[in-house]
């Protein structure tokens, strides 16, 4: 290439240069600094935790409050439906909101203790009914026990500790009047009222149920006030002061 062609092509190049700079100087925007396209997002500096979502982790945390008393159950069904709304929220959020953790914590939290309880509950109710099943049995059983004169298959319906206070000749002497009254005529049957009040021994696990049976004779209806004891699968006699009163359940001498 001849000097004079290099020398055109370098002043075309520099005049090149001059043109932009002088379009850069007319530019006012050309002075700013260049932000990237992918600037800002996913940084989450400007996205917000859903309120509701965290009020639902409160309610699942006071969830355990069920624990004391299956009333509380409402709190953590109150939970499980802030943790929807909390969901349905964030997912309608377009990225402004977040939260869905907390909400996953607050229904496993509010179904935990909540599902806890409800099964100890339905136990609960299961074993409570049996248990009438096996004490209307029992009261059934004793008045044909009493009605055949059966004293002594009568008197094993009761309790070691009421065998204890009560011995075999007083309680077939007591027995025989409720067997055959001159007064009130022949025992018909016994009939339990379906209430019992069932309470459990902290210290050895022992269910008791304090109720009432109904012993029809020919001219009247006793009352009777019982508590039972449940052993094992079968359920007996521990008291009945309607006919042993405490103070009378003593062996002489003891």
């Amino acid at each position: 290439m001849s000097q004079t062609q290099s020398d055109l092509a370098q002043t075309q190049s520099q005049t090149s240069a001059a043109v932009a700079a002088r379009a850069a100087d007319d530019d006012p925007l050309s002075h700013l600094h260049k932000m990237s396209t992918t600037a800002g997002l996913g940084s989450g500096e400007y996205v917000a935790v859903n309120g509701a979502a965290v009020f639902a982790v409160l309610l699942g945390l006071a969830s355990a409050l069920t624990l004391l008393d299956e009333v509380l159950l409402v709190v953590p069904l109150t939970a499980i439906i802030v943790g929807i709304v909390a969901w349905r929220q964030i997912n309608h959020s377009n990225g402004t909101q977040t939260g869905k953790g907390l909400v996953a914590l607050s229904l496993a939290l509010s179904l935990g203790f909540g599902g806890f309880v409800v099964a100890k509950e339905t136990t609960r109710g299961i074993r409570t009914r049996d248990d009438r099943a096996a004490i209307n049995r029992t009261v059934k059983e004793f008045g044909e026990k009493i009605k055949a004169n059966d004293m002594a298959g009568a008197y094993a319906m009761f309790t070691d500790s009421f065998h204890q206070a009560v011995d075999a000749q007083t309680f077939n002497q007591r027995m025989a009047m409720l067997h055959e009254s001159e007064i009130f005529g022949k025992l018909k049957d016994a009939e339990w009222n379906g209430l019992a009040d069932f309470q459990t021994d902290p210290a050895s696990g022992t269910r008791y149920a304090f109720t009432k049976l109904k012993m029809n004779l020919d001219k009247t209806t006793i009352d009777v006030e019982a508590t039972m004891r449940k052993d094992g699968a079968r359920w007996l006699f521990q008291s009945m002061p309607t006919f042993f009163q405490p103070q009378q359940q003593q062996r002489p001498g003891r």
